[in-house]
């Protein structure tokens, strides 16, 4: 009963380095990670741009025929 916590407490104190590193690794990695998360914010083309705006017209022209009609 006496050599279980005593043998816990020496593996803890000799493992305690390692884990310092790992939660080191951990956290950079976390921050890494956030870094990696972070997408460019998207350029349009003028010609991507002209199409949407026809869309967002077409879309706008069916809506109100839709009001119209029902």
């Amino acid at each position: 009963v006496v050599a279980a916590p005593s043998s816990g407490a020496l593996l803890g104190v000799a493992v305690l380095p390692q884990a310092r590193t790992w939660q080191h690794a951990m956290t950079v990695g976390t921050r890494l990670a956030a870094i990696a998360d972070r997408q460019p914010i998207p350029s349009y083309s003028p010609i991507s741009l002209r199409h949407g705006r026809r869309r967002l017209a077409v879309h706008l022209r069916i809506a109100r025929y839709v009001e119209r009609h029902s």
